[in-house]
């Protein structure tokens, strides 16, 4: 076994533990107390490399999904949200940026929706974090990111996502904007008591107005399924410079798309 062949697996043995370090600040999508890893490279086989993550391989409800312009828009929603300035913690997930709060101290930020089966729902936000590229298509298109807005149940549960795809070419967002500089992927450092201001990424999207809606799951192990998910329509237009800050700061993110099964995509 020659000197080289063994320093590549001393490498990538460093990379697979570097990789479980970030994955455990991310705690709305990994197993509580799970020591092993995963990967977006081996995300088809997620649902065969721990029991815990079945959902991943054999699920009705998994995201993403693809997109079509002809799905209707969920025109007759009834959504209402309640986003002002909210302070909470700046890092990096591993994979690109991410801000949590904790909900148990803090529920200023809610969103409200109602479902034919649930009923009206109001949810808190939790946390962001990006996706480079989008998890979702529309009409077969990736966008270059996608910013997931995470909202739990009053226990904590996981139950409701807002999801922007983020495109560059525009002027610079307002949101992005107001954020610190990024920390790169690799880094473990974090930042406490950042002030954001989530209303601005609705505007930048035109009020939210126009969005699909589905039933479907985390998008990382363990894939929990009965998470509603409301998509703009419209892109996050950021400028050039701003993408390539956002691409610096990550690294490939985005599951494979999923066949759209038991969604019920735009139905409420």
């Amino acid at each position: 076994m020659g000197l080289t062949f063994i320093l590549g697996l001393l490498v990538a043995s460093s990379l697979v533990i570097a990789c479980a370090d970030h994955l455990s600040k991310r705690s709305d999508e990994v197993v509580e107390g799970a020591e092993r890893s995963w990967l977006y490279v081996s995300a088809n086989d997620w649902g065969r490399q721990d029991s815990r993550w079945e959902l991943c391989h054999i699920g009705k409800q998994q995201s993403p999904v693809a997109i079509l312009s002809t799905h209707s828009l969920a025109a007759n929603a009834s959504v209402s949200w309640s986003y002002t300035a909210i302070s909470g913690n700046y890092s990096n997930w591993g994979y690109g940026p991410t801000f949590t709060v904790d909900t148990a101290q803090n529920k200023s930020a809610t969103f409200s929706f109602e479902t034919s089966a649930k009923g009206p729902e109001t949810v808190y936000f939790a946390g962001w974090h990006t996706h480079t590229p989008s998890e979702h298509t529309v009409d077969g298109v990736r966008s270059q990111a996608e910013l997931h807005f995470v909202h739990t149940k009053a226990d904590g549960t996981p139950r409701a996502v807002v999801a922007f795809r983020i495109r560059a070419g525009g002027k610079a967002s307002e949101f992005i904007e107001q954020l610190p500089p990024y920390h790169g992927y690799m880094s473990a450092d974090k930042v406490k008591d950042v002030e954001i201001d989530l209303g601005l990424a609705m505007e930048e999207v035109g009020g939210f107005e126009h969005f699909w809606s589905y039933d479907g799951s985390l998008t990382s192990p363990p894939c929990t399924e009965g998470k509603r998910w409301f998509l703009a329509r419209e892109e996050l237009e950021v400028s050039d410079d701003q993408m390539v800050d956002l691409l610096k700061a990550s690294t490939y993110s985005a599951r494979p798309l999923n066949d759209v099964w038991r969604h019920g995509i735009e139905e409420l």
